[in-house]
């Protein structure tokens, strides 16, 4: 499969700690620095293993942005709602 079209759920955090889901496509990188100004925050940073699993419950690999441990808010890129499938 063509990995534009495989959705990766990774979780970042910000300068306060607070968590956040972010769904890219599979070959696109996320700019940190574009989504912390897009979301009104100073800093934006992706999680170690240990943090991602602490925050939603699931390990690295295999994270879902469905029945997350806590509430997170969930970034979506515009471009992966105009996918035909998800």
């Amino acid at each position: 499969m063509d990995e534009h079209y495989v959705v990766k759920t990774l979780v970042m955090q910000d300068e306060q700690a607070k968590p956040l889901i972010v769904l890219m496509h599979g070959d696109r990188m996320v700019s940190t620095k574009n989504l912390a100004r897009q979301t009104g925050r100073k800093h934006i940073e992706s999680c170690k293993p240990d943090v991602v699993q602490r925050h939603s419950g699931y390990q690295v690999g295999g994270t879902s942005p469905f029945g997350l441990r806590k509430p997170m808010p969930v970034y979506v890129g515009a471009s992966i709602m105009a996918l035909p499938r998800i």
